[in-house]
């Protein structure tokens, strides 16, 4: 059990907590688990415990006229509902097995002390940081307000005794801080949590390349450390530059690391201290930047992991200047789970480069076809005590004027775009709507790692933003590019 220590701090007035007490954390999804039933007057969504005044408050909204609800990050108690000076733990050595998995929901001032409890069924690094999640405020994700426009809830495959675990929370009560929705948030239920049926989901994504993105147990996302940095004021005040308020130009989605303020903290993908390259793909003789062609590119994977140790490669797939990328995914062969965590592909198509992108696991996952937002696609293969096959294949397409500036593209224009793939070496590609975007700036990634290579072809240790390999011809309709480790 760890024990998170309550003792009050007050807030400065006008002084933002310093940086070096705050701790980038992360959260994730959580595993159902029975409850102490000393807890259960006042336990919300299963393995959350909130204040009575406030559950009472929730439960007359929610229940109310209107069956709405959701809870977020930010309570009307706030600061008090946060530690302002960092955040005391320990932990105890009396760990029983009949705790079960929750925590309070923020801090908890009216308890010396404020448990966390995992117990038994959940000794997992995904299932511990949610529970800590919850700690530092944090509620399950897919209440969220905004939540019917990125994720549909079908109430008809969830038991009605089940529904209030997804009713959303009002907006008074929740503070998104203007992040997007992040499918793979460590707070977001898996797609089967709670339904009658393992094989009939009670929660769908609008995006259905997103789907096999939901419930991941991998630890926290980049949105989950970054909106505790925010909830926390961890870089609020900051002098970033000696002698004025300059911070670090931080590029595709990046901020400032409240440990170091002169560089920042990157999404999945990008490396480098604001963001520009590409991410390293650690130990792996693989990874870097693959320009493409109008001439169809097969690029084969194969990782094979042993030990908890995860081995990744990352790339960037780039069209030129006015093109998007188009992929098509052939065969994905992985560990088969809700949120795709142990081994799979994970690709990042939309222009927003922050949340989670699309994963593929399962075989069931092959045979569709991708349309990227911008000219730029970050794709990271990785394992973890299993193997991973991937066979996908990409070119760039051009779209026309009207369409190139558009979130969705109507049938007669995806009917064009696929038409200039639909020779692609006979591949009987299924034909999907361009993914779905939170934000349309144009973000696009300016270098590739330094140092890194592309497959076994060693390229110059320079930035290359407008670097061009070759790659060998196997004879065949399509270039072939592999990677085997």
């Amino acid at each position: 059990m760890l024990s998170m220590l309550a003792e009050k701090v007050t807030m400065p007035n006008g002084d933002a907590p310093k940086s070096p007490h705050c701790q980038d954390t992360k959260e994730q999804l959580e595993m159902r688990t029975e409850t102490s039933t000393k807890f259960r007057s006042v336990q919300f969504d299963g393995d959350m415990i909130i204040n009575g005044a406030l559950l009472r408050n929730l439960k007359t909204e929610l229940l109310g006229s209107r069956r709405k609800k959701r809870w977020a990050y930010r309570d009307v108690l706030y600061p008090e509902t946060i530690w302002s000076d960092g955040v005391p733990y320990e932990f105890d050595p009396d760990l029983r097995e009949n705790r079960g998995c929750f925590s309070s929901v923020g801090r908890d001032t009216s308890q010396p002390e404020q448990p966390v409890n995992i117990g038994k069924g959940c000794y997992h690094f995904g299932v511990t940081t949610h529970e800590v999640g919850h700690a530092l405020g944090l509620f399950h994700h897919q209440q969220r307000y905004d939540r019917d426009n990125y994720v549909t809830f079908s109430k008809k495959d969830v038991p009605k005794s089940y529904w209030l675990n997804f009713v959303k929370i009002p907006q008074k009560y929740l503070a998104t801080y203007g992040l997007p929705y992040d499918v793979g948030s460590i707070m977001h239920y898996t797609p089967t949590e709670f339904a009658s049926n393992a094989y009939l989901p009670g929660l769908l994504t609008a995006d259905a390349n997103l789907q096999g993105t939901m419930g991941s147990l991998d630890g926290p996302s980049f949105l989950d450390v970054q909106i505790v940095n925010r909830h926390y004021q961890c870089y609020s005040g900051f002098t970033f530059v000696v002698g004025t308020e300059m911070k670090p130009n931080c590029l595709n989605g990046g901020y400032p690391d409240p440990h170091n303020c002169t560089i920042c903290k990157c999404p999945t993908g990008f490396g480098g201290d604001f963001c520009q390259l590409i991410e390293s793909s650690g130990a792996m003789k693989c990874g870097g930047l693959i320009p493409t062609s109008p001439k169809l590119t097969r690029m084969r994977i194969r990782l094979t992991a042993t030990g908890p140790g995860r081995r990744k490669c990352v790339y960037h797939i780039r069209a030129p200047p006015n093109r998007r990328v188009m992929i098509g995914l052939q065969s994905v062969s992985g560990v088969c789970q809700e949120g795709c965590y142990t081994s799979a592909v994970e690709m990042k198509m939309n222009s927003d480069f922050r949340p989670v992108g699309y994963r593929f696991c399962c075989e069931s996952h092959s045979f569709r076809r991708m349309l990227s937002r911008g000219r730029n696609v970050p794709v990271t293969f990785f394992a973890r005590d299993s193997a991973l096959e991937v066979v996908l294949f990409f070119r760039w397409v051009v779209l026309t004027p009207d369409a190139e500036d558009a979130t969705y593209l109507n049938a007669t224009e995806m009917a064009e775009v696929y038409k200039q793939s639909d020779n692609d070496n006979g591949l009987d590609m299924q034909v999907l709507q361009l993914p779905f975007d939170q934000e349309l700036s144009d973000r696009h990634a300016h270098y590739a790692d330094k140092g890194g290579k592309i497959g076994s072809r060693s390229k110059p240790s320079n930035d290359q933003s407008d670097y061009i390999g070759e790659y060998g011809s196997n004879g065949e309709s399509y270039e072939d590019f592999s990677v085997y480790n």
